[in-house]
């Protein structure tokens, strides 16, 4: 019973407090190709800029998701900020993937706030 209860307080101390190191954060395309990456402490904004292909796809309203390379943690759904920039809130560290639902949408700028 008490080391249960020294294994919780640890937990509690050491689970729940901010990081105190960096851990990479790495966005990439589709193709696997690095398209953003930045040293964070916590949580991130991944901010996407994308153009209209020229190939004639027609354009819909699904919005961009950025998957976990390992498939542990769950998709996350963009934000749309203006007509052709879109915003991911709340990215951990790791490798994360976009993927342009629309194939009307071509990816043009990736960048990474903290």
């Amino acid at each position: 019973m008490i080391l249960r209860g020294l294994f919780f307080l640890s937990f509690v101390v050491f689970g729940s407090a901010p990081p105190l190191y960096s851990e990479d954060l790495q966005i990439t395309d589709y193709l696997g190709l690095i398209r953003a990456q930045r040293s964070i402490k916590g949580k991130a904004i991944v901010s996407i800029t994308v153009k209209h292909s020229d190939h004639g796809e027609p354009f819909d309203k699904s919005v961009p998701l950025l998957t976990q390379r390992t498939g542990i943690a769950l998709d996350i759904e963009s934000v749309q900020s203006s007509p052709n920039q879109y915003r991911f809130l709340d990215v951990a560290p790791g490798v994360w993937r976009i993927r342009l639902r629309n194939k009307g949408l071509l990816l043009d700028n990736v960048s990474i706030e903290e």
